[in-house]
């Protein structure tokens, strides 16, 4: 709702649609934030490597492509740690994390791993057509995957990133921040769960 609101300042009509990338996006409903601007006409690309997520996205969301494959860096095969809940799977051991809370490993398995800007790369030639957002939550490898892309060739117009932090001032001296910030982004809004940065020409 904070992501409509400053479409809306931006004076975008939502209803025209547009494009969205969800990186780590999990469900077709549950915890989304693409699912909103999917119901008004929107479309885009899901990545996830949870088993049985594109066939889940294919058949609840059929306009957009589904792609059940991780992200980072550089491509290649690297371990993935699941839980007992999926939200919290990742490329990063969390373990010890979430050792004081009440969920617990379930394993982990090799997994298929992309970059962002080979992705990208499959559906846009040169840019990604606007209005459009990226959105990632992928459990603490975030930064792994932005710096995945190819920031020359694929501008989003807005970043949603889940960022755990009370505040955007807590926010302000992360890593992610500062690389974003390099890139031309300032974040705008903070949900306590996800921060949201603009790009600034």
């Amino acid at each position: 709702m904070i992501l409509r609101s400053l479409f809306e300042s931006d004076r975008i009509d939502l209803e025209k649609g547009g494009i969205y990338v969800d990186v780590g996006a999990h469900h077709p409903k549950r915890f989304s934030n693409t699912f909103f601007f999917y119901e008004l006409g929107w479309n885009g690309i899901n990545i996830d490597p949870n088993e049985g997520s594109e066939r889940l996205f294919t058949e609840s969301r059929p306009r957009d492509k589904t792609i059940e494959i991780a992200l980072s860096e550089k491509p290649g095969i690297q371990k993935f740690f699941t839980y007992d809940e999926p939200a919290l799977n990742s490329l990063n051991n969390r373990d010890t994390e979430l050792a004081d809370t009440p969920y617990v490993s379930s394993g982990a398995k090799m997994v298929q791993v992309s970059t962002l800007k080979d992705i990208l790369s499959q559906f846009f030639k040169d840019s990604i057509p606007q209005p459009n957002f990226l959105d990632i939550d992928v459990e603490g490898h975030e930064l792994e995957v932005l710096k995945g892309n190819d920031w020359d060739k694929f501008r989003f117009s807005y970043i949603l990133i889940e960022q755990k932090l009370q505040s955007l001032a807590s926010n302000a001296n992360s890593s992610l921040t500062n690389y974003l910030e390099e890139l031309g982004y300032k974040p705008l809004a903070h949900s306590r769960l996800s921060a949201i940065f603009k790009h600034f020409p």
